[in-house]
């Protein structure tokens, strides 16, 4: 068995690595292609996302239990509020549980509008931090998760009483997304906590500054929790790859010098990589100059760079 990603974010400087599921059932190739990269020995797990940007691939329960299998890496499944209710949420979750799989990354999830089937209905019944407190207040003492009957809102717990048992207590480490930039983070952050989340990972970051803000901000207003934070970036291959990232995930809220460093270079691969192996490095001498405590690590996306993905994940694990 794999060491549990659980031990390995109570450890200095963990390392993540996302493989996205196939868009269809050919996923062999893959695992092969990620373990030619020979960076096992450097990461700590493998996050596998769930339908990223609402665009088909297979499901990320069975996928990561051959992922784990194939490739001895723990592995941090991906699961989305938007398209699933209550009932196949726990039901997804108790099908990864006895694949010996757990750990879970909660998310709201992409909306239905950018992906393969635009008219698709976009509204989830249950908000993310609803979702993470139904796992760690209600699944992991040995409860089913309670029926909501109101519309979800995005800082409204509406969890208040104990429901039907279930036959066994299911305890997953939950992990919960951080989107620097975005208006009152810091609550979000605050409920998300408050709801029993274990780590954090980051959208994709290029600057520390933004990331050590919001952390010295998180320990402004709670300093007694000291949940680890995984600081997600990503490499480019092409000025295309780029103008897509800055439009599309990140929505244009990137820094107008790393902006304008990337597009005005002549070799773009080397840059990104750069920028990418200085953030962490930065992030860790800023953190330690401005006296901040919370645990940080690496959460790194290939976004078919996988090569160069490796190569920042071997130069960084040293952090």
């Amino acid at each position: 068995m794999p060491k549990p990603f659980s031990e390995a974010i109570k450890e200095k400087f963990p390392v993540t690595y996302e493989i996205p599921s196939p868009k269809g059932v050919q996923w062999q190739k893959h695992i092969e292609n990620f373990n030619k990269l020979e960076i096992k020995k450097y990461i700590d797990a493998i996050n596998v996302p769930y339908n990223p940007t609402a665009r088909l691939r297979i499901d990320p329960s069975p996928y990561s239990a051959k992922v784990m299998e194939l490739t001895d890496v723990d592995v941090i499944p991906h699961l989305t509020c938007k398209g699933n209710n209550i009932l196949n949420l726990q039901s997804w979750l108790f099908g990864i549980y006895i694949q010996n799989i757990k750990n879970v990354l909660v998310l709201t999830g992409d909306l239905p509008m950018v992906g393969d089937y635009p008219t698709e209905p976009g509204a989830e019944s249950i908000n993310s931090i609803e979702l993470i407190t139904g796992i760690k207040k209600y699944l992991s003492r040995g409860y089913m998760m309670p029926e909501l009957a109101t519309r979800p809102m995005r800082m409204r717990n509406r969890y208040e009483k104990k429901i039907d048992t279930i036959d066994s207590k299911i305890d997953f480490t939950v992990g919960a997304v951080i989107v620097p930039g975005r208006s009152k983070e810091v609550m979000y952050v605050r409920e998300k906590i408050r709801a029993g989340t274990d780590f954090f990972q980051t959208q994709i970051v290029y600057t520390p500054e933004e990331i050590i803000n919001l952390i010295e901000e998180i320990e402004y207003y709670m300093p007694d929790s000291k949940i680890p934070v995984l600081v997600g970036t990503a490499p480019v291959r092409s000025k295309k790859s780029a103008v897509y990232i800055m439009e599309r995930v990140l929505n244009n809220n990137i820094d107008k010098k790393v902006k304008k460093k990337l597009m005005e270079s002549d070799n773009i691969k080397r840059v990104s990589m750069e920028i990418c192996v200085s953030l962490y490095e930065d992030l860790k001498d800023g953190m330690k100059e401005r006296g901040l405590h919370t645990p940080v690590g690496a959460h790194v996306m290939a976004l078919r760079s996988s090569k160069m993905a490796a190569e920042i994940i071997r130069r960084i694990k040293h952090i």
